[in-house]
C-alpha cells in the first residue's frame, strides 16, 4: 500500500450524515473558500485554542489533507482523558472499551493505516461506544519520533485536546517530508510559544512509559492496535479464531468487537 502516501495532496473535508438506523454516511467534499479562509484567519491570529474543540487536522489517505471535523453537539464523544500511566485518551469516559493504537508518526505502514483510525473515531468514538488511546512507539522515526511523542505530550500543556492536535500536524509534516525541527513547526502552528514548549520537552517523558507499555504487551512494529476492555491490560484483537498481532486489525474487526461489548 506504499501508493497511498506517494500522491499529491488536496485539500477536502469529511463528512459524515447521520443515517436513519444510527449509522453514517461517509463522504469528502472540498471546502469552500470562505471555510478555508477562517481557518487560515484564525490561525493568523494565533488562535490556536479556538480550534481544538473545533476539528482536528488530518493528513491522510489517498484524497490528502482531510479536515475531521468533530461534532459539537456531542460534547462526550470528545472528552480528553489520560490513562494512569500518562496515556493520552480521547472518548467518552463512560464507553466500555478502550481501542489502543502504537503508532510512529513517520512509519509509512501507519500512515497507510491512519485512515483506518480515523473511521474508528467518527464512526465509534464520536458514538460513544469506544474510546482512542494514542501511544508512541518509535519504530521507522527513531529519535525523531521520540521528539515528535515530546512535542504532542507538551502542546497539550497549554490547549485541549491539544496532543491530539499536534499528533493531525506530525503525521502532516511527516507526510510532506518535513519532518524535522518538529518544535519550531508545533509552536508556529499551534501558535505556543518556542522556549516554553523546549523548556517542557526537556522533562517530558510520556514516550517512555508508552515504549515500556508496548514492550510489556510484546508489541515489535507500528502500527499495532489493541482492546481494552475497561481499565484491563491491552490484548490483540481476537475474531472468528484470528489473531490481529501484525499490523493494524481491519475496520470491520475493529467495529465488530467493539459493538459486541456494548
Amino acid at each position: 500500500m506504499s501508493h497511498v502516501f506517494c500522491r499529491l495532496y488536496e485539500a477536502r473535508i469529511r463528512v459524515y450524515t447521520p443515517r436513519d438506523d444510527g449509522t453514517a454516511e461517509e463522504s469528502l467534499v472540498r471546502p469552500t473558500i470562505a471555510f478555508l479562509s477562517f481557518m487560515l484567519a484564525v490561525l493568523a491570529l494565533g488562535c490556536a485554542n479556538l480550534l481544538a474543540p473545533l476539528a482536528l487536522i488530518s493528513m491522510v489517505g489517498v484524497e490528502g489533507p482531510v479536515i475531521t471535523s468533530l461534532n459539537l453537539e456531542e460534547p462526550d464523544a470528545v472528552t480528553y482523558t489520560r490513562q494512569a500511566d500518562g496515556g493520552f485518551v480521547v472518548g467518552s469516559p463512560g464507553a466500555p472499551v478502550t481501542v489502543v493504537l502504537f503508532e510512529d508518526f513517520a512509519c509509512p505502514h501507519c500512515q497507510a493505516y491512519k485512515e483506518t483510525v480515523d473511521r474508528v473515531f467518527n464512526m465509534l468514538v464520536r458514538t460513544g461506544e469506544t474510546r482512542l488511546e494514542s501511544r508512541i512507539f518509535p519504530t521507522a522515526g527513531g529519535e525523531m519520533t521520540v521528539t515528535a511523542g515530546r512535542v504532542a505530550e507538551c502542546a497539550d500543556m497549554w490547549v485541549p485536546g491539544g496532543y491530539w492536535i499536534a499528533r493531525e500536524y506530525l503525521y502532516g509534516y511527516a507526510l510532506a517530508g518535513e519532518y524535522n525541527d518538529l518544535a519550531a513547526r508545533i509552536a508556529e502552528d499551534m501558535a505556543l510559544d518556542p522556549d516554553t514548549l523546549l523548556d517542557c520537552m526537556a522533562n517530558a517523558r510520556q514516550v517512555e512509559a508508552d515504549v515500556a507499555l508496548g514492550r510489556a504487551l510484546g508489541t515489535g512494529g507500528t502500527p499495532a492496535v489493541m482492546i481494552r476492555y475497561g481499565e484491563s491490560e491491552p490484548e490483540y484483537f481476537t475474531l472468528d479464531g484470528t489473531t490481529y498481532d501484525r499490523g493494524g486489525a481491519p475496520y470491520e474487526v475493529i467495529e465488530a468487537i467493539v459493538q459486541r461489548s456494548q
